[in-house]
C-alpha cells in the first residue's frame, strides 16, 4: 500500500479531488487529515518565537564572525 498526501488551500478544490478519487477503482482510501497545518504555518510559528532584537544580535563584527565560522570548517 502507498499513502498519498496533498495539501491544497482551496475547499472547493478539495472537494472536487475527493470526488475525483473517490471515482477510482484503484483508490481504497481516501482520508482527510485537517489538523495538519502545513509547512508555512510550521514555519511562521518558528519565526514568531524569534526574541523582538533577532536571534544574531550578540554578532558585532559580521565579518569576523564569518571568518571564524568559516574556521570551524
Amino acid at each position: 500500500m502507498t499513502t498519498l498526501s496533498v495539501t491544497i488551500d482551496d475547499t472547493n478544490k478539495l472537494q472536487m479531488l475527493l470526488d475525483w478519487l473517490r471515482s477510482i477503482s484503484f483508490v481504497k482510501k481516501v482520508e482527510i487529515d485537517e489538523s495538519s497545518t502545513g509547512n508555512f504555518d510550521e514555519v511562521m510559528k518558528v519565526l514568531e518565537q524569534i526574541p523582538e532584537g533577532g536571534i544574531l544580535k550578540e554578532i558585532t563584527d559580521p565579518v569576523e564572525w564569518q571568518r571564524q565560522q568559516r574556521d570551524e570548517w
